[in-house]
């Protein structure tokens, strides 16, 4: 770029070498319009969009420098939509699961279900109510928003 287009690089250029946390706040800076375009994309309210990518963020965050989630009440709490709101506590784990679950292309939806499923058989003993599981939860996931 340098050479070819006289030192002027692409947006793209800049995007590919942002960490999330970067995108997330350059996200959080956009003009409401822009913001909403590319909620669109993902068939999602602009208000929940900008939220949801925070609460990513903040999930990855803690699951990349070795935090737990388990019994762990969450200190920035996403926006949950009307349809499943009295099944997700906003303070609790399992609303970042959601929201991450929401975020997620179409065809990664299921193995997201089937690795959380694993994982609930696989601690059989665990009380998975410390993250705020619901006992409905793969219903909850999958209600349309």
């Amino acid at each position: 770029h340098r050479n070819d287009l006289n030192g002027e690089f692409p947006l793209w250029v800049a995007v590919e070498v942002m960490t999330f946390d970067v995108a997330s706040k350059c996200l959080q800076n956009m003009v409401v319009a822009d913001q909403g375009e590319i909620a669109r994309l993902y068939d999602i309210r602009t208000k929940f969009f900008v939220n949801w990518m925070k609460c990513a963020v903040i999930a990855r965050n803690i699951a990349a420098h070795c935090g737990r989630f388990y019994n762990r009440p969450i200190s920035i709490k996403p926006l949950i939509p009307n349809a499943v709101a009295a099944s997700i506590q906003p303070d609790r784990a399992f609303a970042y699961l959601y929201v991450i679950y929401q975020l997620l292309a179409p065809e990664e939806k299921q193995v997201f279900v089937l690795d959380l499923r694993k994982i609930i058989s696989d601690y059989d003993g665990i009380d998975f109510s410390c993250i705020g599981l619901p006992q409905d939860w793969e219903a909850v996931l999958h209600t349309a928003i």
